[in-house]
């Protein structure tokens, strides 16, 4: 295995294990504090869904990073819409950043994994 598919792997496990502490941080959340009152207008309902769908893509990640992947970031992406909508302003604190780190990594590693297996057939 040459080294850009040892960096493939290094990359794959730390999107996985990364995805599964916050998946558990949020679980922990949510079993501590229960599940929040739905929201009643449609940001709210939005925010929430956002990170419902970024929640299940950090599971997901695991068998299809380009799905799950793709999950993480559009979730978040939804869920910073409707703040910046909402406050003016992203969320503060260092974890609200972190949660994007599972979905870059799955889609880096998707986007690597198929450009060698295209380099592979095309030689």
């Amino acid at each position: 295995m040459r080294a850009a598919g040892y960096l493939i792997v290094v990359l794959r496990w730390t999107a996985r294990i990364v995805g599964l502490l916050i998946f558990g941080l949020i679980l922990m959340f949510m079993i501590g504090e229960g599940l929040p009152p739905f929201g009643s207008t449609v940001l709210e309902i939005a925010q929430r869904l956002g990170s419902f769908v970024a929640w299940l893509g950090m599971l997901v990640l695991w068998r299809r990073e380009g799905i799950g992947g793709g999950m993480v970031l559009g979730g978040l992406g939804t869920f910073y819409a409707v703040e910046w909508i909402n406050w003016g302003r992203f969320p503060g604190g260092w974890v609200f950043p972190l949660m994007f780190l599972p979905g870059i990594l799955a889609m880096i590693c998707r986007w690597q994994t198929r450009r060698i297996a295209a380099a592979a057939d095309g030689s």
